[in-house]
C-alpha cells in the first residue's frame, strides 16, 4: 500500500474513509499495536489528511478530533497507556521521487487522563 502511494502519488482506493465530527474526512492507513517491552505496547494510528502539515495548529486540532473519535475508546478498552497518531499528506513529486511528510502526535495515559507528551515533527 505504501509503495502505491510513493510510486503513484495518488490515494489508495482501498483506504477506509473516516468522517470527523467537523465534517472533514481522513483516510485510515492502519491501526496497529506496536510492542515496547514485555507485554507493553502502544497504539499507532496512521492516516492521510488534506490538512497541510505546515498548518501546525490545524493539524494538532485535527489530531485531537481523530484521537477522540476513533482511537481513545479502543486504547482504554485494550488497556493501552500510550498512542501515536501519524498524519500524512498525499505523496508529492520531489526531485523525481514521490515523497510525503508526516506529523506525529504522541499521547500517554497518566493518572487516568490522556495527555500529549511530545513536540510533533516539524
Amino acid at each position: 500500500m505504501s509503495a502505491l502511494l510513493l510510486l503513484g502519488g495518488c490515494a489508495d482506493p482501498d483506504l477506509e474513509m473516516l468522517q470527523l465530527p467537523s465534517g472533514q474526512t481522513i483516510s485510515l492507513e492502519g491501526v496497529e499495536n506496536v510492542p515496547v517491552e514485555g507485554d507493553r505496547y502502544y497504539l499507532k494510528f496512521s492516516y492521510v489528511t488534506d490538512t497541510p502539515l505546515a498548518e501546525v495548529n490545524a493539524i494538532e486540532e485535527e489530531a485531537v478530533l481523530v484521537w477522540r473519535s476513533f482511537l481513545q475508546r479502543r486504547a482504554d478498552e485494550e488497556g493501552a497507556t500510550a498512542a501515536v497518531l501519524l498524519a500524512h499528506n498525499e505523496a508529492k513529486p520531489t526531485f523525481g521521487f514521490f515523497a510525503r511528510g508526516n506529523y506525529g502526535t504522541a499521547l500517554v495515559k497518566r493518572d487516568g487522563a490522556w495527555i500529549v507528551v511530545n513536540v510533533p515533527n516539524k
